[in-house]
C-alpha cells in the first residue's frame, strides 16, 4: 500500500532526501499522519518535522525539475 501522506524531516545533507527533506513515514490518511507527526515532533523536539501529501511532493518535485531543464 502506497502512503498518501509524507512524514518528513529537514536535512542538511545532499546525498540524502530531495530539496532538504527526508521521508521518515508516512501514511494513508491526513488524520493518522498527523498522530505519526505528533509522535516525532515529541519525541526530537530539536529537528523539524512536516506532513505533506505525496500529490503535492511530487509536484514540487516536477516543477523544479522543469525550472532545471528550462534553464540549462
Amino acid at each position: 500500500m502506497k502512503a498518501k501522506y509524507l512524514i518528513q524531516t529537514i536535512t542538511n545533507n545532499d546525498n540524502m532526501g530531495v530539496f532538504g527533506w527526508f521521508t521518515v513515514n508516512g501514511s494513508q490518511t491526513k488524520a493518522k499522519g498527523l498522530e505519526i507527526l505528533q509522535d516525532y515532533k515529541e519525541g526530537w523536539k530539536d529537528k523539524q518535522f512536516r506532513l505533506i501529501s505525496l500529490k503535492d511532493f511530487q509536484e514540487s518535485i516536477r516543477k523544479a525539475n522543469r525550472e532545471a531543464f528550462n534553464n540549462r
